[in-house]
């Protein structure tokens, strides 16, 4: 007989509602007052829950926190997608840089806080995470290298490629005050969809590519 599925009880689902809720919270406070400056306090009082809850689900600020950047960095999704050497140069590079702006508007906070977390020396990164990150990096550097190997796009240094996109796309988000005062809009959508455009006629056209004005999936 075939394994039956266990039915989520009403506990698991309270759980994974209020951790929901928690990290919801956790974000909005650690994106306006930093790691050191909020509490478990404020997290709850954010989340409508008791502190005890707080303690109970995540046991100290620390754990909230190595919570909240896991989920970030899940939100993101470094990879460039299912990629090789006979991949479009163009199709993937627009579709990733497209991809990262719209993660700057729909996540703005969750950019702002891993930002702060790197300008404050990532202390609260350990060295699993940067293995990992360093490891997709080199991954990507030897496809975008075979890319240009095979003259398929202009010779450019892959690793400042991908740091200027991920630079220039989430400048949308990290400097979103300074872009609200400088470029006032009551449509966000549009200035993100030109924004997207920009970038990927500039990055696309230095590397010797077209942008196909793609839409992002």
């Amino acid at each position: 007989m075939p394994d039956q599925v266990k039915p989520v009880t009403r506990a698991a689902q309270t759980r994974t509602r209020n951790q929901s809720l928690i990290i919801d919270a956790a974000e909005s406070v650690f994106a306006r007052h930093g790691y050191t400056g909020g509490s478990l306090k404020m997290i709850a009082e954010a989340a409508n829950l008791p502190k005890a809850n707080v303690v109970y689900y995540f046991g100290s600020k620390e754990n909230l926190y190595q919570a909240l950047l896991t989920r970030i960095v899940k939100i993101w999704e470094l990879g460039l997608g299912d990629i090789s050497s006979d991949s479009d140069p163009a199709v993937v590079l627009e579709q990733y840089i497209r991809k990262k702006v719209s993660q700057s508007r729909r996540y703005p906070l969750a950019s702002k806080i891993f930002t702060s977390e790197i300008i404050q020396g990532a202390p609260h990164l350990d060295e699993i995470f940067w293995k990992e990150l360093k490891h997709w990096l080199n991954n990507q550097v030897a496809i975008i290298q075979s890319w240009i190997d095979l003259e398929k796009m202009n010779s450019v240094d892959p690793k400042h490629l991908l740091f200027m996109i991920w630079s220039s796309t989430q400048h949308y988000a990290d400097y979103s005050t300074q872009l609200g005062h400088l470029m006032p809009s009551e449509n966000d959508e549009l200035v993100f969809d030109d924004a997207a455009n920009t970038l990927c006629n500039i990055i696309l056209g230095g590397c010797g590519l077209k942008s196909a004005n793609l839409s992002v999936h």
